[in-house]
């Protein structure tokens, strides 16, 4: 069950949270977010440290964690806490799992090797060349961060309204 805390008060977590507890359920992912919120401003982690103490079921966290750095800041307030969902975090940095495990950082040429898949994926699975493409541009917006050297080729990709625009900007990004 996923959950964040409230729709626009963080005290209406404790009533979401007794009514999860009176059921079976394997897990509560917990976004410390209210819904008004949607991904803007921090996550309340001291409302998730109290839905720790409270809750009957196993937890996961959701939200903000971008970086290896993130990920270690998180355990070290939490360590109790063993799942962790990553969300938009993998959307920024694809190799973000094998960096948190093993130190090693994703390459360039795993970058592309992952965009050109996503995007062959896309284009494969909508009915349209221009979905797939404004598809690609959500996506950018969070991998673009891999690339702050990028920023001219990043307004580009962003700009792109054909294909053949918008290959050519990625090329460029993943020219640096």
């Amino acid at each position: 069950m996923k959950t964040r805390l409230g729709v626009e008060f963080p005290e209406e977590f404790a009533d979401i949270l007794r009514v999860y507890n009176r059921y079976p359920i394997s897990e509560v992912i917990i976004h410390p977010r209210l819904q008004k919120d949607f991904y803007n401003n921090h996550p309340k982690l001291d409302v998730f440290a109290e839905a720790l103490e409270q809750c009957v079921h196993p937890v996961c966290y959701n939200g903000d964690i971008f970086m290896v750095e993130d990920y270690h800041a998180f355990q070290d307030k939490f360590p109790q806490v063993d799942r962790m969902m990553l969300g938009r975090g993998v959307i920024a940095n694809p190799g973000l799992v094998r960096e948190i495990r093993t130190g090693q950082q994703v390459t360039t040429v795993e970058l592309k090797e992952y965009h050109d898949r996503l995007y062959a994926g896309y284009r494969e699975e909508m009915d349209s060349e221009r979905d797939a493409l404004f598809k690609m541009k959500e996506v950018w917006f969070y991998l673009g961060k891999m690339f702050p050297e990028a920023e001219r080729e990043l307004k580009k990709v962003k700009k792109a309204d054909r294909p053949e625009e918008y290959l050519a900007a990625v090329r460029g990004v993943f020219r640096g």
